[in-house]
C-alpha cells in the first residue's frame, strides 16, 4: 500500500470501529487493504462483508491475488471461490496480467489441478512466457 492509498485505507477502517459504516462499491483491492486491518486487530465482524465482497467481485483478473489473501488468512469459503473461477475461466485468468507476476508456490498449485478449462497447449505457452 502507498501512503494516500493506506490513509483511504485507515480512513475507511475507522469509520466502521466508531460509526459502523461499511462502504458501498468497494473495490477488491480496498477490501484486501481492509481485510488485512480487520485481521490485524481482529475486527471480526469486519470480516465477513469483507469476504462477502471479495466473492462478490472476484473475476479471472484478480482471482490470484485473491487466492492468495483467502490461503493468507486461511478463509476457506474465498478459497474455494476463487479456485472455482481459476477452473472455470481458466484461459481468462492465464491472459490476464496477474498471471505474469505469479509466484511459484501458486503456479505449482494451478498446474497441479485436474480442473482446469483449459487447453493444456496455451497453458503451456503462457507459462513459460
Amino acid at each position: 500500500m502507498c501512503s494516500s492509498d493506506l490513509a483511504s485505507t485507515l480512513q475507511l477502517f475507522l469509520q466502521y470501529i466508531y460509526a459502523g459504516l461499511f462502504p458501498t462499491n468497494l473495490s477488491a483491492a480496498d477490501a484486501s487493504d481492509l481485510l488485512y486491518l480487520a485481521h490485524k486487530y481482529e475486527v471480526k465482524s469486519l470480516k465477513s462483508p469483507l469476504v462477502a465482497r471479495l466473492k462478490e467481485t472476484i473475476a479471472p483478473m484478480n482471482a490470484l491475488s485473491v487466492l492468495k489473501i483467502a490461503e493468507l488468512y486461511n478463509l476457506n469459503e474465498l478459497i474455494y471461490t476463487a479456485w472455482a473461477v481459476v477452473d472455470w475461466q481458466t484461459k481468462e485468468v492465464i491472459e490476464g496480467e496477474e498471471w505474469l507476476q505469479i509466484d511459484s508456490k501458486t503456479l505449482q498449485s494451478v498446474l497441479e489441478r485436474k480442473t482446469l478449462q483449459v487447453d493444456e497447449c496455451l497453458l503451456f505457452k503462457r507459462t513459460i512466457e
